[in-house]
């Protein structure tokens, strides 16, 4: 296995509260959240806990991470981690097949510019701690000009695990990727809303579940993903709470709708904007309160 060996500070000098996703090898024992102790001693004795014994750094990316793991794992024998290596491959494709994790791991964000391991991503804990549903997505097509990928929805996976064995499958075929999206309970409501909508503009495509919600990593990825889309009907794109649905042209005119707490609303279509434009747009309808979502949209 390929690391740099070297264990980082750890920002024992912001104050600021650090979290570590721990990934224990037996897949009956849950992943969990640890704080990372700040004083350099005992961050240290934390490492070697998580990981039972000395360790080394692996780097992830799309959320750039860094994986720990017990760099003496294969040495002693000790059982794959079938978790944090599905991680390891979607996250560093070099890893792909080519190599696994022996014993106990733990991930904690990047590396800051002094060289300091940051607190695990957002987006890492939602993949791996929080619930919800995870989509395994893949681009299908050439990227575009600007090197940015359309990605389409293969499958929705209701344990994180299963969505990462699905992804690890399919990775030598394309490029895929995991990314955490919502409660079935919305999920359903936003397919309901979907469904209706398409089918009142006259472009059914089908019963609800025929309405693809592809799950976006963050708002540019959202915008980048409306701006790539094709002109087909019932096409839904969402982050968080927020699900902007093109339903449709009528009479030459794109009709795009945003979904968000309880309500749906008509909105300019997205497209006519540059990708500054638009991520400004999304920016403004993630920070609306319900309250302003239903009183000023």
């Amino acid at each position: 296995m390929v690391g740099d060996g070297a264990p980082h500070g750890g920002g024992a000098g912001s104050g600021e509260q650090m979290l570590a996703v721990v990934i224990p090898v037996d897949l009956d024992e849950p992943i969990r959240l640890e704080q990372v102790p700040l004083e350099r001693g005992a961050r240290t004795q934390a490492f070697h806990t998580w990981v039972d014994g000395n360790f080394e750094v692996l780097h992830l990316d799309e959320p750039q991470a860094s994986l720990y793991c017990n760099e003496e794992g294969k040495i002693l024998a000790m059982p794959v981690n079938q978790r944090a290596t599905s991680l390891l491959w979607v996250h560093n494709p070099l890893f792909h097949g080519r190599d696994v994790v022996n014993g106990p791991a733990f991930l904690v964000g990047p590396v800051d510019e002094a060289g300091e391991d940051t607190t695990a991503p957002a987006e890492m804990v939602n993949l791996t701690v929080a619930t919800g549903t995870w989509q395994v997505q893949a681009a299908l097509s050439e990227p575009a000009p600007d090197g940015t990928l359309q990605w389409q929805l293969l499958s929705t996976h209701t344990q994180w695990f299963a969505a990462y064995w699905w992804a690890n499958f399919l990775h030598p075929r394309f490029p895929v990727r995991v990314v955490s999206a919502v409660e079935e309970e919305l999920l359903a409501f936003w397919q309901f809303t979907a469904a209706m909508l398409v089918h009142h503009e006259g472009n059914w495509v089908g019963d609800g579940s025929e309405v693809p919600l592809l799950a976006c990593r963050d708002l540019s990825d959202l915008a980048t993903q409306v701006r790539l889309a094709g002109p087909e009907s019932g096409q839904a794109f969402t982050w968080r709470d927020l699900c902007l649905l093109y339903s449709g042209s009528v009479g030459g005119s794109e009709r795009w709708t945003a979904v968000r707490y309880d309500r749906a609303t008509t909105t300019p279509s997205p497209r006519g904007l540059t990708q500054e434009e638009l991520g400004g747009w999304l920016e403004y309808l993630a920070a609306l309160t319900a309250e302003e979502w239903r009183s000023e949209l």
